[in-house]
């Protein structure tokens, strides 16, 4: 299927946007990490830490499907 210049300028914003949103959850959650370790509350560091671990996997996914994409059909479109 071809699309056009429109279309993948679309999907190409909507890849760079949802990887700047887990950016900002990462690093909203790395300052609730800091608070967390210092006032020694472990469990609910645990827990970030997932919740980092789950974000970088997501960014990753969607970094390489944004590469897919570009490969396929061009950065500078």
């Amino acid at each position: 299927m071809e699309y056009t210049d429109a279309e993948i300028h679309y999907w190409k914003g909507i890849l760079e946007y949802n990887i700047s949103i887990c950016r900002t959850k990462i690093i909203s959650f790395e300052q609730k990490l800091k608070e967390y370790m210092s006032s020694k509350q472990y469990l609910k560091a645990a827990i970030i830490k997932y919740n980092i671990s789950k974000c970088e996997k997501e960014m990753e996914s969607l970094q390489c499907e944004l590469a897919t994409f570009e490969n396929n059909y061009g950065k500078g479109r």
